[in-house]
C-alpha cells in the first residue's frame, strides 16, 4: 500500500508519516524542501511545489496511490490543484482546523458539533484584514469545496490547538519558558474552558479511519477528552517540570492579550462523539500529553527559551503593580 503525504516533515506531519509506516504503508513525503530534517521516520522524499499543478501531476504518476494526506491545503484553490490528479485514490484525508467555527451562526453552543458550520453564509463580523480570519476563510472555502465533491473519497479532520513535542507554533511553549524561568504568570480571572489536541492524535485519527466506510465525506473533531482551563494547563505543566506555578489572576478588562499569552483567550470545546462512534477514536490522556511535552521542552528548548520570554518585563511590572 502506498501513501502520499503532502507536507510531512514537521510537527503533526512527522507523526502522520510514523503512524502510516507502522500500519504498513510505504510513505512518500511531498515537500518543497531539498534537505530532509533529522529524525524523520522512514519514507521516500519527493521535492515539489504545492502550488504547481505540474509537480502534483508528476508525483501523482509515480505510484498508484492508495492514500493521500493533505497537510498543505489552505484554500479552495489549493484543493482545485490537487483533486484532478488523484481521482483514483482510495482515500483523501484533509487536515482542516477548528478555526472553521468562526463561521457558526451566533450564539455558539458548546460542545460544538461538526455540523454547526454554515457553509452558505459569511458572518457580518468577518474581517479579512486579520490573519486569523484569513486562515479560517481559506479552510472554510476548502471544506466547502470538498462538500460539493461527493464523488471524491475524502474525509476531513478539525483538530483544536495542537500541542506536543516539536510544536512549531510554540503557543504552549510560551508558558513553559516562563515556568522554567520562574516568576509570575498572568491569567484572566475569567476562566475559559477548552480542549487541546495531542499532535500524535491527529495521526492516530487519520490512521484509524482509512478503512471505515462510515467516515467517507465526513468531518471529525480531534481533541483530548479532558476539558480544562489555562490555569489547569499551567499547573499541570509545572508539576511535570517539577517547579512551582506562580499564577497571578488579573481582571479580564485589565489584562492585555499580549501579556496573557497565546492561549489566554482560548475557549473552544468540540464534541468528540462522532469520532468515537465512527472509528473508535481514543485520545491521548491529558496528563500523558502534558508531561511528555513539558519534559521534551525542558531538554530540547535550549536557546529558544530566551526568545519566548520576549515582553517578560512588562508581565512582571503588571504583576508588581497589582501588589
Amino acid at each position: 500500500m502506498h501513501a502520499l503525504v503532502l507536507g510531512g516533515t514537521a510537527f503533526t506531519g512527522r507523526e502522520i508519516v510514523l503512524a502510516l509506516g507502522e500500519l504498513g504503508f510505504g510513505v512518500t513525503v511531498f515537500t518543497h524542501d531539498i534537505k530532509v530534517p533529522e529524525g524523520m521516520p522512514p519514507h521516500e522524499h519527493f521535492k515539489g511545489s504545492r502550488q504547481s499543478s505540474e509537480d502534483l501531476k508528476r508525483v501523482a504518476s509515480v505510484k498508484p496511490w492508495d492514500l493521500v494526506v493533505d497537510n498543505l491545503g489552505y484554500t479552495a484553490r489549493d484543493l482545485e490543484l490537487v483533486l484532478p490528479h488523484f481521482r483514483s485514490v482510495r482515500r483523501f484525508l484533509f487536515h482542516s482546523t477548528i478555526s472553521l467555527y468562526r463561521y457558526i451562526p451566533p450564539p455558539m453552543k458548546q460542545p460544538i458539533l461538526e455540523s454547526a458550520v454554515n457553509f452558505e453564509v459569511v458572518p457580518a463580523n468577518e474581517d479579512l484584514s486579520d490573519v486569523h480570519w484569513q486562515y479560517a476563510r481559506g479552510k472554510w472555502e476548502a471544506e466547502r469545496l470538498l462538500q460539493r465533491h461527493r464523488e471524491f473519497p475524502w474525509t476531513s479532520f478539525r483538530p483544536t490547538v495542537t500541542y506536543g513535542p516539536n510544536d512549531l507554533s510554540e503557543r504552549g511553549f510560551w508558558y513553559l519558558a516562563r515556568l522554567l524561568e520562574g516568576g509570575p504568570i498572568l491569567v484572566s480571572d475569567k476562566p475559559r474552558r477548552f480542549r487541546l489536541t495531542a499532535s500524535r492524535d491527529v495521526a492516530l485519527a487519520m490512521s484509524c479511519c482509512i478503512d471505515e466506510l462510515t467516515t467517507l465525506h465526513q468531518s471529525y473533531h480531534i481533541a483530548c477528552s479532558e476539558i480544562v482551563t489555562l490555569e489547569d494547563f499551567i499547573r499541570d505543566s509545572a508539576q511535570a517540570l517539577g517547579v512551582k506555578a506562580d499564577i497571578i489572576k488579573v481582571s479580564d478588562s485589565k489584562l492585555p492579550s499580549s501579556l496573557a499569552g497565546p492561549l489566554g483567550e482560548l475557549e473552544i470545546i468540540p464534541d468528540l462523539n462522532a469520532a468515537i462512534k465512527d472509528f473508535n477514536f481514543q485520545p491521548t490522556p491529558w496528563t500523558k500529553m502534558i508531561t511528555e511535552t513539558a519534559r521534551w521542552f525542558e531538554v530540547h528548548s535550549g536557546k529558544d527559551r530566551k526568545r519566548l520570554l520576549h515582553g517578560r518585563s512588562d508581565e512582571i511590572s503588571l504583576a508588581r503593580s497589582l501588589g
